[in-house]
């Protein structure tokens, strides 16, 4: 799957190509820089070890995030993740 993550403020935003591959319940994500929305995962999972259960979780609860910032931005409820 290939998925465009926006990345900087909404000023100075850009696009940032992130692939994942989904191999055997690991999640594989590819991608030149290091997104805040990843950065956000990692310090919410390490706090909170049962937030997913499988790998396609973590896939779902990043676009959720991603989804959560932008729903904020627009005002809008345009994005739906499973934790909503």
């Amino acid at each position: 799957m290939r998925s465009d993550f926006l990345l900087g403020k909404e000023s100075d935003s850009r696009s940032v190509i992130v692939a994942f591959v989904l191999s055997d319940n690991v999640l594989f994500s590819v991608h030149d820089e290091d997104l805040p929305v990843f950065q956000h995962f990692r310090l919410r999972s390490h706090g909170q070890p049962d937030l997913v259960a499988d790998s396609l979780d973590v896939l779902i609860d990043l676009y959720g995030f991603r989804c959560g910032i932008f729903r904020r931005r627009a005002g809008r409820g345009l994005c739906r993740s499973r934790r909503n």
